[in-house]
């Protein structure tokens, strides 16, 4: 019907109004995609720099690997907490899904846990899928408020392997930037997954970027304590760096039977308690320096 209604007009015509349809069609289709299982979490580009949207309330985001869900809220920052402190003292947890309670509820993840057992506030500043590259681009909105500790939690996702390093990446152009493009490639590409031989961050760049992130943290007036989440990555030597940065390094040592059965990275609700055990001496010692040093003449 459409063929015959478009032989009734010349042939610039007819090449401009199929151009209009199809752009019309694409346009619906990528309308109808948008708000993907991707993009119901975050913002940005999904290659290169993304964070989670702010003011979510997501009642069943999917753990994919064990079937279950749990609930995403956050706050205007984006962050999986409260309000930001307005006084001090408190912590900033950093880090990337291994922070932010990847599986688990927000008051069972260890920044909460945290917070109940040093009785000030721990804000859980950890976004799914960071290594230090993206960290150090979100950092200074963060470090402005003026945190009294900052925990920095990265280093599982600088030590996954992969074809291309964060720092080579670039975002993606149009198309492959497109609802469209990513639905289509999901559906058509081979279940097989190949990882790569490289990790996402070199060791050398991941000592670089930690005492960057040290430098900027001290800098604002925090004290710094950073976690090892090294242990279960795929290049667990990246662990190796942290004794050389100078703060405190907590390296926890936790049973298999404190991370989940099918997704063995992340840790379960008695995994999430038992680090917030771990770091809970450190953070407290540093709180109380911080305190003597605000008292001191």
């Amino acid at each position: 019907m459409l063929g015959l209604m478009l032989q009734r007009f010349p042939i610039a015509s007819r090449i401009f109004l199929s151009a209009l349809v199809t752009i019309c069609v694409l346009g619906l289709a990528e309308w109808g995609l948008g708000d993907d299982e991707w993009s119901a979490l975050y913002d940005g580009d999904p290659g290169t720099m993304w964070w989670l949207k702010g003011d979510l309330d997501l009642p069943d985001v999917p753990h994919l690997e064990e079937g279950t869900s749990f609930s995403v809220k956050t706050n205007a920052l984006g962050l999986r907490d409260g309000m930001m402190p307005v006084a001090s003292p408190w912590v900033l947890a950093l880090g990337c899904s291994t922070t932010f309670g990847w599986g688990v509820e927000a008051d069972e993840a260890w920044p909460a846990v945290l917070e109940q057992e040093l009785g000030v506030p721990v804000v859980n500043g950890g976004i799914p899928g960071h290594s230090t590259e993206q960290g150090l681009v979100m950092v200074h909105r963060l470090f402005s408020h003026k945190p009294d500790v900052v925990i920095l939690g990265w280093g599982l996702r600088d030590a996954q392997r992969t074809t291309v390093a964060d720092v080579d990446r670039r975002p993606a152009a149009f198309p492959r930037n497109t609802a469209l493009y990513k639905t289509l490639r999901r559906k058509l590409q081979s279940p097989v997954v190949t990882k790569g031989t490289i990790p996402r961050v070199s060791k050398p760049r991941f000592e670089a970027n930690l005492r960057e992130l040290t430098t900027l943290a001290q800098e604002s007036g925090a004290q710094v304590l950073l976690l090892d989440m090294t242990e279960r990555s795929d290049s667990p030597s990246h662990g190796e760096v942290l004794a050389q940065i100078g703060p405190p390094v907590v390296v926890p040592k936790l049973p298999n039977s404190m991370v989940f059965s099918e997704d063995p990275i992340h840790l379960n609700v008695r995994g999430n308690e038992a680090l917030a055990l771990m770091l809970a001496p450190g953070v407290s010692a540093l709180l109380a320096s911080e305190a003597g040093a605000l008292l001191d003449p």
